[in-house]
């Protein structure tokens, strides 16, 4: 709705994390209206190599988290999110912003362990150019998803982000910004806003 209300041919398409799934799966209903896609670390869990953190995903994040949402208790729910991707409960140690801020957008990760499938196999073939930013210090389940996406698409632009983790948008803004407008440019075209 909101790319058929800005009236343009198309558009430069940013998707992070769960929102690169997203922006993927529009990408290929709508690749007419895509000038380019860039993808920073989208949990593609079926790629090949990383089959047992789709198993672990099942297992660890859906089955423990939904239990955990039937408590209605953000603490226990925010317990079971960080013991699947860090290996711990690290609520203290997260700063209280943040860690609020989780809390706000719980309903996202309700929908994902509700849904019937939360980890979609999603072709990575597209017709538009595509940049693929991942970050050194990423979770190990999404290094893995990193390293298979790197593989499966060569032709791809990739930033690695020797510093960062997998919330690279909120530590390293200036930078994405840069690599992503010369990307953008690199491939604008005479109608592109």
């Amino acid at each position: 709705t909101l790319i058929n209300s800005l009236k343009v041919n198309s558009v430069h398409l940013v998707g992070h994390s769960f929102g690169g799934l997203i922006a993927m799966e529009y990408t290929h209903k709508n690749s007419n209206k895509v000038r380019s896609l860039t993808l920073s670390e989208p949990p593609l869990l079926r790629l090949k190599g990383c089959e047992q953190w789709y198993k672990a995903a099942q297992k660890g994040l859906i089955e423990n988290v939904n239990l955990a949402f039937k408590t209605k208790d953000t603490t226990q729910i925010m317990t079971a999110i960080f013991e699947f991707f860090v290996g711990a409960d690290i609520q203290d140690q997260v700063p209280p912003e943040v860690l609020r801020s989780l809390k706000e957008n719980l309903t996202e990760m309700e929908a994902l362990v509700n849904s019937n499938d939360p980890f979609p196999n999603i072709s990575t073939d597209f017709q538009v150019p595509v940049m693929l930013i991942t970050a050194s210090n990423t979770m190990p389940i999404l290094k893995c998803t990193n390293d298979a996406l790197v593989k499966k698409m060569p032709d791809a632009k990739h930033v690695q982000l020797s510093d960062a983790g997998h919330e690279m948008w909120m530590t390293h803004p200036e930078i994405l910004s840069t690599h992503l407008r010369d990307f953008i440019s690199s491939n604008q075209s005479g109608n592109d806003k």
